[in-house]
């Protein structure tokens, strides 16, 4: 019954639907938009004049943030749009089939609830409006006091013609947030109560309990994260100072470990829960038998001889449960998200870095 519902669990606004229709891939959009802004942004450079830099003007040719914004960030937006359509199917699909799921009657209700947020179609009509409203005023301010004087300013006409464009990725970034809370917000759900009773399975291959799911779910939000880091640093790179370029450092690294671990921890906190309920029960069974052995002494050989063998069994079985996971990833999803996080900021460390040495050895 579960699997029926997790069937249901994506966003049924308009253009989710159509994607889901059409059954594209997350990586045929994200070469599509890529194309598309590629074959469009050079028409547009090319008619307008402004394939290489002017003395006001950023040529098309080296305008190197606004390449990450039209060829990476955006893409990889749209990619993630049509991904998370299908991305919570699986994701609680792998949770069902592995048998890692509370109660069927707390779970159905905890889906059903998170099937709900998804469907409303008030969540994908304040998402499109909201698109459009921010779409309106980014312009506004782009064509009032642009950021960055790259090529897309050098006529008004560019701008309104990307207008479409810019909100279709807006609505797309919009709802992937919306979907991810929603998403997250159920998998906590489903483990942060503390009445619940699940069984992790700690010799599973995943080597995270049967859970690991959850951490590749996590895992594979690094490269959005990554794409929104790198269109960030290269945009502060080439317009603000080193100390903003800091502070910005510290703040990328600050919520990108948060969009990785905010899925995680009730599930963590239940294989913690289950991991120290057998510990325990383990625990008053050693006490049981050390008394008998206490009361026994030297009286019974061979009754002592059975108690030692058995509290030496048990011991055994306490320390190999202590080894059992308690996080739902594995070190290599640990390492595919961290690894990804990380590769936008080597620029600027590098240059950071190559700053402050020069600053030191010109004294």
């Amino acid at each position: 019954m579960e699997l029926e519902l997790i069937k249901e669990l994506h966003n049924r606004g308009w253009f989710p639907e159509f994607l889901l229709r059409k059954r594209y891939r997350p990586l045929q959009v994200t070469l599509a938009v890529l194309g598309f802004n590629l074959v469009m942004d050079s028409v547009l450079a090319s008619f307008f004049g402004v394939m290489t830099s002017t003395t006001s003007i950023v040529g098309f040719i080296v305008d190197y943030p606004s390449w990450s914004f039209e060829f990476l960030l955006q893409p990889t937006i749209m990619g993630y749009f049509c991904w998370l359509q299908g991305s919570a199917t699986t994701l609680f699909g792998d949770l069902a089939r592995n048998d890692v799921l509370p109660s069927a009657v707390h779970t159905r209700t905890v889906l059903e609830k998170g099937r709900d947020l998804l469907h409303n179609p008030w969540a994908s009509r304040l998402t499109a409006a909201s698109a459009l409203i921010f779409t309106g005023w980014f312009i506004y301010q782009f064509s009032q006091e642009p950021p960055h004087p790259g090529w897309i300013t050098a006529h008004p006409a560019m701008i309104m013609l990307r207008a479409p464009v810019y909100f279709i990725i807006t609505y797309a970034l919009f709802t992937v947030i919306y979907d991810l809370l929603v998403i997250a917000h159920t998998l906590n759900s489903l483990y942060k109560n503390e009445n619940i009773s699940i069984r992790i399975k700690p010799f599973h291959i995943d080597k995270a309990g049967g859970m690991g799911a959850i951490g590749r779910f996590s895992a594979n939000l690094g490269y959005l994260i990554a794409a929104i880091g790198f269109t960030i640093l290269l945009s502060i790179y080439f317009q603000v100072s080193t100390y903003i370029w800091v502070l910005m450092l510290v703040i990328y690294f600050c919520l990108a470990p948060t969009v990785f671990f905010s899925p995680l921890f009730a599930a963590h906190s239940a294989m913690v829960s289950y991991r120290t309920n057998l510990l325990r029960e383990l625990s008053i069974e050693l006490d049981v038998h050390y008394k008998q052995l206490h009361t026994l002494r030297s009286k019974d050989a061979a009754q002592m001889e059975l108690l030692l063998k058995k509290v030496n069994q048990l011991k055994e079985l306490s320390a190999l449960t202590k080894e059992f996971p308690v996080w739902p990833f594995n070190l290599r999803n640990l390492k595919k998200y961290f690894g990804l996080i990380l590769t936008p900021s080597l620029p600027g460390v590098i240059s950071i870095i190559s700053e402050l040495l020069s600053r030191l050895f010109s004294r």
